[in-house]
């Protein structure tokens, strides 16, 4: 992450003499960033096609006239069904010379013959024998190198990772409280119920409410008031959906939400239900996303129409935010900083408290087409007074090259660390000159703060399962193992 796939990728298309097209696959956030990389480095040496979207170029005798071809994950997916081999069209076969996708590592379920051991053992006795597989296994299916290993090579500046730490309110916490307290009753009931499996997506979604009553209330109790019927919506989150697909029950959801979902359930069954109407889920994570709505429906569904934002009071962890910011404008005016949230609705709010407080903002979330997310990119990296880019975690944590920034801010702690390793790496990369610092706000006395010491075990998983460390192998007991494994 960071450490020049992208420049090294194009370096391969320009010293290997290879046929046209080169298939380049990305997330769709990068497609712009791609196609401008190639411009830049190659001098417009290569032609490039940007294959994405409903009126993407259909022709196989156009599409072979370039030297790159440029498209997503989905689209390709969508391509695969349709054709045998190549791009099979009507107007003809195109078979792509070559074929690499911008990929980083994420967090995925192993091989189930590998995990028995260690889900009944945890790292002792078979279990220490299943891991020592695990180890070898991925040495031979995964090219990997880490900033640790390359350090010399890359000369990147120091990072700081910081936690801050907030109490709520009187009134947040009564808010709060009586959530956790109806959630919990609920819980309860379904463990004395014997009838916990049956209702874990109600569990998950108790969960994403008590998130975002950390952020701000007005998110859970304001989460349905006068939402346009034209605005797709998470049923997850109740949020405007991200990079939106439909499930077979025609229900929609963020990508990112219900893929969170699916690998969280997996701990009870392969096959989880429905959230909504609770028949088996069926709706395939590749499908391309849902048509964005057009940017006045969009904007008719925003929190900001839902509530008398004259009378609208913040929440204890966007003041501490503003705090953040006021201290780094003050010691330098220069100072560009990225605000991370999952929920977009909360973007909103921050954006328009930090306007008020002076701060000059920009946004990048999933309704934005690629065109449209590159100018917000850029004018974030070559506007003076552009101080706050607000980026949605489903939409932009992944492969942008934001270096113009040096602070981070992660709004909501994610359950998988990855996805915030990805965040903070838009920023520490090639290119950067100056010290990164990531700050985690977090609620103390909320979920937040179970959610923290979860990532902190998840992180020392990853690192005993992909690098080998032994030290932090030793670091979790069997309990911990056994509980990282099954959930």
């Amino acid at each position: 992450m960071g450490m020049g796939k992208t420049i090294q990728s194009i370096a391969l298309l320009l010293a290997e003499p290879r046929g046209k097209p080169n298939l380049i696959i990305a997330p769709t956030v990068a497609l712009m960033q791609w196609q401008k990389e190639i411009e830049i480095h190659t001098n417009n040496g290569l032609s490039v096609a940007l294959f994405y979207g409903a009126n993407r170029q259909m022709n196989a005798d156009a599409l072979i006239q370039y030297d790159v071809v440029l498209t997503t994950y989905a689209v390709l997916e969508s391509v695969f069904r349709k054709q045998t081999s190549g791009f099979n069209r009507k107007e003809g076969n195109v078979k792509e010379k070559s074929l690499l996708h911008s990929l980083d590592c994420h967090n995925s379920f192993f091989n189930v013959e590998l995990l028995k051991p260690i889900q009944r053992f945890g790292a002792e006795g078979e279990g220490r024998t299943a891991f020592n597989k695990l180890h070898k296994f991925l040495q031979h299916i995964m090219l990997r190198r880490t900033k640790v290993q390359k350090a010399d090579d890359l000369g990147l500046p120091p990072r700081v990772v910081e936690v801050r730490r907030d109490f709520f309110n009187e009134e947040e916490e009564d808010l709060y409280e009586s959530l956790y307290s109806e959630s919990k009753r609920k819980f309860n009931s379904y463990v004395d119920n014997d009838v916990l499996l049956n209702n874990y997506a109600n569990v998950f979604t108790l969960i994403t409410r008590m998130r975002q009553m950390a952020d701000h209330p007005d998110l859970v109790l304001k989460r349905h008031l006068g939402l346009g019927k034209n605005t797709l919506v998470c049923k997850i989150c109740d949020d405007e959906a991200q990079d939106a697909i439909e499930s077979r029950c025609h229900h929609v959801y963020c990508r990112l939400c219900i893929q969170e979902y699916i690998e969280s359930a997996a701990a009870f069954t392969a096959h989880p239900d429905c959230p909504i109407c609770h028949v088996p889920l069926n709706i395939d994570l590749t499908a391309p996303a849902l048509d964005v709505l057009d940017e006045e429906n969009y904007r008719k569904g925003s929190i900001l129409n839902r509530i008398d934002m004259s009378k609208w009071r913040s929440s204890t962890k966007i003041e501490a935010l503003v705090e953040e910011l006021y201290k780094l404008k003050s010691k330098d005016s220069m100072i560009k900083s990225i605000v991370f949230s999952q929920f977009t609705s909360f973007l909103e709010l921050i954006e328009w408290r930090l306007r008020r407080a002076g701060f000059g903002t920009v946004k990048l979330d999933g309704h934005m087409t690629p065109q449209a997310r590159a100018a917000s990119i850029n004018h974030f990296m070559t506007g003076p007074t552009v101080e706050v880019f607000l980026v949605s975690l489903k939409a932009g944590g992944v492969a942008l090259n934001l270096t113009e920034a040096s602070q981070v801010f992660i709004m909501d702690p994610w359950w998988n660390p990855s996805v915030e390793w990805q965040s903070g790496d838009r920023v520490h990369r090639i290119g950067q000159t100056r010290p990164v610092k990531i700050t985690r706000l977090v609620i103390e006395n909320s979920i937040e703060s179970r959610i923290i010491e979860l990532q902190m075990k998840k992180e020392n998983m990853i690192r005993s399962t992909i690098d080998a460390d032994e030290a932090a192998l030793n670091r979790l007991s069997t309990t911990d193992l056994q509980f990282l494994f099954n959930s």
